[in-house]
């Protein structure tokens, strides 16, 4: 079967590189599918699996001009997850809900509301404390966290195969190429692409952990080359998410399991292997622009979206200044009209105090993530969550997949227990 998945959706690649129109088929046969299951299914557990494969599916949406809206992926994501929100009920946990409910006293803020600017800025945050409230409630077994992670991964697997025949055919694999002329993204800002790719390796990166053995060599293959595209996308972002998230697995795994040795000689000449021979070659094949840009510690302007906010937040620092307002209030103050890029600064600055209610939340919910998970779920649940939470570091809530994500590291991980989504 993987294999059968992973050839469809390399055909897939050439079908929307050849026509975008098969993109936008595509965009809307997922839809029309997760219908079917809505009607059809007695449980929830294939919804949650088309949910990832939405995820993954997104930027593939976004990138090559699909006949649908913009925020189509978090909608639908949204759609599905309030479905299965009332199969199951809110039962206890409704912490997600709070988050959600502290994001709308900011509304009286707004000087003028634009519809564009406020599904921006809030889309974002109310999938996420949606999906926070549904997974919180439901158990993941093996199998399904298998299925969940390859069929996240398998449009992903598409994008890859799009940025590596236009990488080949006509990259440089240095700056300009990838961030100028945005070859080696295959005509994606750089940014996104280099997340999703990244996360692509990091759902590899967990089938490896999680799935069967016979499994295991393909997942690897397909998570060295994710990472090695990633970092020829010239954008550090996603290669640091990806690198970080899986040094917190390690490190929450050495720390709990009794086989240490046989876990740091398993990742040791993987490490060794890139640090010796991957980066050099593809230093080289860049002319050393890949060590030039991934040594550089420029934020690329950053740091003045970032004062602006906190600026905002010392001015309005109960209501804020209204949800989506952030990019006008830098125009007319700044003359900067660049978006968000930090979301925890963003909800101060478009939320007041009730944004650092939300961080707050943030906080005690990954916490209780290192306090109430155990062992190898708590590894799990961390890379995920740390993932989300660094994507939200340097680009916000764009993408539908780490807000989803943030809610489904909570999800009860029982691999002895065979799950059952009503």
């Amino acid at each position: 079967m993987i294999l059968r998945l992973i050839i469809s959706h390399i055909l897939l690649a050439l079908l929307i590189r050849y026509n975008p129109v098969f993109s936008t088929i595509h965009a809307y046969l997922v839809w029309f599918f997760g219908l079917y299951l809505v009607f059809k299914d007695s449980n929830a557990n294939r919804i949650i699996i088309l949910i990832g494969y939405i995820i993954g599916s997104e930027l593939l949406w976004r990138g090559f001009a699909t006949n649908v809206f913009w925020e189509y992926g978090k909608i639908t994501t949204l759609f599905f997850l309030i479905i299965i929100l009332f199969r199951i009920g809110l039962n206890k946990n409704k912490i997600g809900i709070m988050y959600v409910l502290l994001l709308l006293p900011s509304f009286f803020a707004i000087e003028s509301f634009n519809r564009t600017d406020v599904s921006h800025a809030l889309l974002g945050p109310i999938l996420m404390g949606i999906s926070l409230t549904v997974f919180k409630n439901i158990i993941i077994d093996r199998s399904l966290l298998v299925k969940i992670l390859m069929f996240s991964l398998m449009p992903i697997v598409s994008l890859l195969v799009i940025t590596l025949i236009s990488t080949l055919i006509e990259g440089n694999y240095d700056y300009v190429s990838a961030y100028l002329h945005r070859i080696e993204t295959g005509g994606i800002g750089p940014n996104q692409a280099s997340n999703i790719l990244g996360l692509g390796a990091l759902f590899a990166f967990l089938i490896v952990h999680v799935g069967q053995q016979r499994e295991k060599t393909i997942f690897q293959f397909l998570g060295i080359i994710l990472i090695i595209q990633t970092v020829l996308t010239h954008s550090r972002g996603g290669f640091w998410n990806i690198i970080l998230s899986i040094f917190i697995f390690y490190f929450f795994q050495i720390t709990s399991t009794k086989k240490k040795f046989r876990l740091i000689a398993g990742t040791l000449p993987i490490i060794l292997t890139f640090y010796y021979f991957i980066f050099p070659f593809l230093d080289n094949i860049s002319r050393g622009s890949v060590i030039s840009r991934f040594s550089d510690a420029d934020l690329s302007s950053r740091e003045e979206i970032l004062s602006t906010e906190l600026d905002a937040f010392r001015k309005n620092p109960y209501f804020g200044i209204g949800p989506g307002q952030s990019r006008k209030y830098r125009l007319e103050n700044y003359g900067n009209y660049r978006h968000s890029h930090t979301e925890y600064t963003r909800l101060l600055a478009e939320h007041g105090i009730f944004g650092v209610a939300t961080l707050f939340i943030l906080i005690s919910l990954i916490i209780s993530i290192i306090k109430n998970k155990k062992g190898f779920y708590r590894s799990i649940s961390l890379t995920i969550v740390s993932w989300s939470l660094l994507f939200m570091i340097h680009s916000a809530t764009r993408l539908a997949a780490p807000c989803m994500l943030f809610g489904f590291a909570f999800s009860r991980f029982n691999f002895d227990q065979i799950g059952d989504i009503k």
